[in-house]
């Protein structure tokens, strides 16, 4: 049976920037526990909508939560949402290790925790050969599940978006 808890409840959502309307009165509602996916044209405005579902661009007018945190409280939705966008932050400085860890903090992890995840989801994500390597230097697929490991590290079962998802080469 579906859940009728609503990970996501948006009521006339809208974004202008200036007279162009980008997003014009969008109102959805997705039980918790749903794969929800925007599909479109170039400019449909999913993106647009992705960026005010996680709380970056906040909306101009209409209302939106995501787990029960309103995507206008930014501190609210830290830690029940992770987003990993069209094009993900890859720090050519870093090993593939040092970025989960380097996320995981951004995020709030504790040290001990920041420590032990990564090396979990490694595992879980297959990476298991590849901590020491610098994701700029991955194949494309290798270093965006870098970055998807980085954003699960920092969940506790919330909401994950991804934007263009058929844009990182995975299975």
């Amino acid at each position: 049976m579906p859940s009728t808890t609503l990970a996501i409840d948006a009521a006339d959502l809208t974004k202008r920037y200036g007279s162009t309307v980008t997003v014009d009165g969008l109102s959805l509602s997705v039980p918790e526990g749903t794969v929800y996916g925007f599909l479109g044209p170039n400019g449909a405005g999913k993106t647009t909508t992705m960026r005010m579902l996680t709380g970056l661009s906040e909306p101009t007018s209409g209302t939106a939560s995501v787990a029960d945190a309103p995507v206008t409280d930014r501190d609210a939705l830290r830690g029940r949402i992770g987003c990993m966008p069209e094009e993900p932050p890859l720090y050519e400085q870093a090993t593939a290790f040092e970025q989960l860890e380097y996320v995981g903090g951004l995020r709030g992890l504790s040290a001990a925790a920041v420590r032990d995840r990564p090396s979990d989801l490694f595992d879980a994500l297959g990476l298991d050969a590849v901590p020491s390597a610098s994701p700029a230097l991955l194949r494309s697929a290798a270093a965006l599940v870098v970055v998807l490991g980085g954003v699960l590290a920092a969940l506790s079962g919330y909401q994950l978006t991804l934007d263009r998802v058929r844009d990182y080469g995975l299975p």
